[in-house]
């Protein structure tokens, strides 16, 4: 891949993976749940194989491999949805009030945003090239 800031991009949403799944894994957030820890194992191990992958693919080039790449970040702009709507629309505190903290999911939303931008990057070089 020629274009340097999609890769550092692509790099970057791999490595926001990994550290936004570290507190789910560490129970930061105070929550024991088995979901929540497995989630945050999955955007960890997600985050290694988007790094892995960029890295090892990303400099092909070719129209399948940005394909391959554009599949694999979707899947973590889709891992981050149910996140982003539970942290923005329901938590429960200890007294057992509901109340949103929709800013513990302002860095959601932004891998998610990272995730969509490299997506619309890799199709949209793929689309042009399939026109041409």
């Amino acid at each position: 891949m020629r274009d340097k800031k999609i890769m550092q991009l692509m790099i970057l949403s791999g490595i926001g993976s990994m550290l936004i799944g570290l507190p789910y894994i560490l129970n930061i957030y105070s929550s024991n749940r088995f979901e929540v820890s497995s989630w945050g194992i999955s955007a960890v191990f997600l985050g290694i194989f988007l790094v892995a992958s960029s890295v090892a693919v990303g400099h092909i080039g070719s129209r399948a491999s940005r394909m391959i790449l554009a599949l694999e970040y979707s899947v973590l702009v889709i891992l981050q949805v149910p996140l982003i709507l539970l942290w923005a629309f329901y938590d429960t505190t200890p007294a057992g009030e509901t109340a949103a903290r929709w800013y513990l999911a302002v860095p959601h939303v932004i891998l998610m945003l990272m995730g969509v931008l490299v997506v619309c990057r890799l199709l949209q070089f793929s689309f042009t090239k399939i026109r041409a």
